[in-house]
């Protein structure tokens, strides 16, 4: 079965997206995006999507909070295991 780490860019906007939904008009608090966000480059663009989404870019006036957290693992057999589920 091939498979990719890597997902198609709109694909993680269109999921990144339905979860902002969620959190502005669900009354959701915390949401999760576990997606591959691995590069500064890439969290930069994902921050900044979620921070527009919510109408604006000054992380003072904005009323969304972004944490990365980032796991690392170097197990090379942990790690084709986790690409395979």
């Amino acid at each position: 079965m091939p498979y990719t780490l890597n997902p198609q860019p709109q694909t993680l906007i269109q999921v990144l997206n339905k979860l902002l939904d969620w959190l502005k008009n669900s009354g959701g608090d915390v949401g999760i995006f576990d997606a591959t966000n691995t590069t500064d480059e890439r969290r930069r663009k994902v921050l900044a999507h979620a921070m527009e989404y919510f109408g604006g870019v000054d992380l003072e006036d904005n009323p969304l909070q972004v944490l990365f957290i980032e796991s690392v693992c170097d197990d090379p057999k942990v790690r084709h295991e986790s690409a395979m589920n």
